[in-house]
Parts: C-alpha cells; structure tokens; sequence
C-alpha cells in the first residue's frame, strides 16, 4: 500500500490551533454548506467538501456529494494537501503512485481527481482544505483553481468569525456571571446590614425585658417562701419557671440572630427526653385550661434520653404548644413522641382553627402575622424561631393543616453526638 502523507512538523502546534477552533464533531451550518455547493458548482464536480485534518482522521464539517462523516488520516488525500500554500491537484489518481492502491480510489468513492486549497488560519497554520473530487479524470482551468482558492479563505474566514463570536459569548456569561456575583455581594452586605440593625434592635428591646423580668424572678422567689399553702408556691413556681424561659427566650433569639438562623447545635449532651417533655407541658398546662383545652402526651415508643440541646428541644416544643393552645379552644392538643431510623419524631397536634392554604405557605416567614376568625393573633416569630433551631439541629419542621379541623406540627430531630 502506498505510505501515507509526511506529518507537517509543525503538526503539534497544529493540531493545538485545530483544536482551538473547537469545530471538529459540531453540526452542518448552513454558511459553510453554501461554500462547498459553490465549489461543487464552480468546479463543476459531484463531490465538494469542507475537511479538517485531525491527529488520525479527516473529518468532514460540510460536504456535497458524499456520505461519509470522516476517513483515516493515512488515506486522505487532504493531508498532502495541508502541506503546502497552492491547491494541491491530483488530475488522475490511479496513475499517481502517492494513490494509485489508496482505498477512496480502487474503490468507493472511487477518486480520480482531486484539488485541494487549505484552511489557513491567520497564525498560519493549515488546519484542513476546501476540496472538490471528480470520479474521472481531468484538471481545474486557472480561474476554477483560484475560485477554489477564494473558496477556501471564505471558509477560514467562516471558522474565525465562529470563533470569534463563541468568545463573545464567553464573555457576555463571564461578564453576566461577574454581574451576579456583584448583584448576590451587594444583597449579602445588605442582608448582613440588616441584620446587624436587627441585633442592636434586639439587644435593646432584650435589655428592656430583662430588667422587669429579673424583677419578677426575685419578688415570685420571696413570695414562694412565705408561701402559705403548697398551691400557693406551686403556683409560684410556675411563675418563676415561666418567667426563666422569657428570659431563656429572648437570650436564645439573640443567638439566632447573631449566627443567622444558626451556625451549629450548641451544647449537645444526653437529656432526660420525657421529663423535659412532661415538664414543658406543665408550664403550659394552665394556658391551656383558660381556653378550655385538654392537653395529653403520648410517649409512644420514644427512649427516655435523647442525645442533642436541651434547651432548644424544650423552646421547639414551647414554641408549638404555645401556637396550638393559641388557636384552639374547648379541644384538643397532643403531643405524641416517636422514634426511628431518622431520629426523634415530635408531632404536636391539635383540633383548633387550622390555616388557610395561604397561611401555611407563609407560617414560616419571619414576622408574618394572619388574622384569625376567633381575634387570635398569628404565629409572628415563634415558627421563624422553630423552623431556625430545627435547623440548627440538623432537623426539619413539616406544617399540615385543615382549615376549620385543626393544625399538626411535625419536628424530626436526628440523635447529635
């Protein structure tokens, strides 16, 4: 078989210009279909084609007259091509010994001539050609040569503009991603600006609060101990106990702000898990016989310690009993504790007024407030707060509710070690 054609030695930094062109594999444009039909008609050939002359192939980005997508490097006529300026001529290939056995020729599509002008790029390297193919012999007169050469510079003037416009492309995204991280930097500086006002804002309504709380701590433990009967100081109790989680509270929702919705669980330790529970429904017991509700816990299968914050737990479950005896009245509120593969699951329920579908797409909105048939003010930050400090525990808070039947709260909180 007759050897393939010399390797340009130039053909590493070749190839690297062929390659920067990323043409090689893209689909059939129109622009360059329309340059081998001319060619086809100005060379008055069956066969036009428009090649790139790859490491180990010839591959074919526009072609008239042909079937095939590409063909090996070694057989192509197109790589002799690339080897010189002037359109390289092959007017009978059976009786050219670089040819004569080639496979394109002794058989489909049986080659007999051959002209060639090469893709040259402006760095000059020659990436591939502008070639017309004939199955008999015959040559081009001047002015079809110098047309296929015109041809040829028109394609490679089609491969730059191509190029040309994917980098402006690049750019436009690059220039469109910058404008996004700007637009997305600005809203940070003035989300951070936010809540930096937010803080001094809480620290300072915090202040006011701490004070007359303190206050109320100290009076209800004097009063406790002159108590004059054991209702009198259970009573008591339970306004101290109270009146500690208010300040736990506002403590617990200043660290919330600073750390923006929560940067970790805090101090994670093992609790005893029913009698935190036990004991926060015994701070809202009494709320919830004002309005007349029952108030009942179901311990299921739960263990009786649990492993994460105790302190956000027990403001997760204040936060959704206070919100259930909020708006229910002469009912029901449940709170039944469960486990599994997923950690602890806490479902408080209850039979109140529910929320309208609205309502629940928004009960987590950070100081979102609904109007309620029965006067009862809505849920303002204590679900923001819930929905934080799930989060913070590496858990999730799901709402479901039916309006006029009632709401069901249900927190997943994975074991922390």
């Amino acid at each position: 078989m007759c050897p393939a054609a010399p390797i340009p030695p130039n053909e590493g930094a070749r190839l690297q210009a062929l390659y920067r062109y990323e043409l090689l594999d893209t689909l059939c444009e129109d622009a360059f279909d329309e340059l081998t039909r001319l060619a086809s008609l100005i060379c008055e050939t069956p066969i036009a084609l428009v090649s790139l002359v790859d490491s180990d192939r010839q591959w074919f980005k526009s072609k008239v007259g042909l079937d095939a997508e590409q063909t090996p490097r070694e057989q192509a006529f197109c790589a002799y091509s690339i080897l010189d300026d002037p359109v390289f001529e092959v007017p009978d290939a059976l009786q050219d010994p670089r040819f004569v056995d080639n496979p394109l020729v002794v058989g489909e599509p049986h080659i007999r001539f051959y002209a060639g002008a090469p893709l040259v790029a402006n760095d000059g390297y020659r990436l591939g050609t502008l070639c017309v193919i004939d199955r008999r012999p015959r040559s081009l007169s001047p002015q079809q040569s110098e047309a296929l050469r015109a041809l040829s510079r028109q394609a490679m003037s089609l491969i730059e503009l191509r190029s040309a416009l994917a980098e402006v492309n690049h750019q436009s995204r690059l220039i469109e991603r910058t404008r996004e991280l700007y637009e997305q930097t600005l809203q940070r500086q003035l989300e951070d600006k936010e809540r930096s006002q937010r803080r001094s804002f809480l620290g300072r309504v915090s202040h006011e609060f701490r004070t007359p709380l303190n206050a109320v701590i100290g009076m209800t433990s004097l009063l406790k101990k002159t108590a004059k009967t054991p209702t009198q100081a259970r009573q008591l109790g339970l306004i101290a106990r109270a009146s500690e989680h208010m300040l736990e509270l506002i403590s617990n929702t200043l660290e919330l702000s600073r750390a923006d919705g929560g940067d970790g669980a805090g101090e994670v330790a093992k609790f005893g898990l029913h009698t935190l529970v036990a004991d926060t429904i015994d701070l809202m017991r009494t709320r919830a016989l004002a309005r007349n509700n029952r108030l009942t816990i179901d311990l299921g299968n739960s263990e009786s310690e649990f492993s994460s914050n105790a302190r956000h737990v027990r403001q997760i479950l204040l936060n959704l009993l206070s919100n259930a005896i909020k708006f229910t009245s002469n009912g029901e509120v449940v709170v039944t504790l469960r486990q599994d593969h997923n950690g602890l699951v806490i479902t408080v329920r209850d039979t109140g007024i529910g929320m309208q579908p609205e309502q629940l797409e928004r009960a987590f909105d950070e100081y979102t407030r609904f109007a309620h048939g029965d006067g009862q003010p809505g849920s303002g930050l204590g679900l923001a707060i819930t929905q934080a400090l799930c989060r913070r525990l590496s858990g999730n808070i799901v709402l479901s509710s039916t309006f006029g039947k009632g709401t069901t709260a249900t927190v997943t909180l994975p074991a922390l070690t």
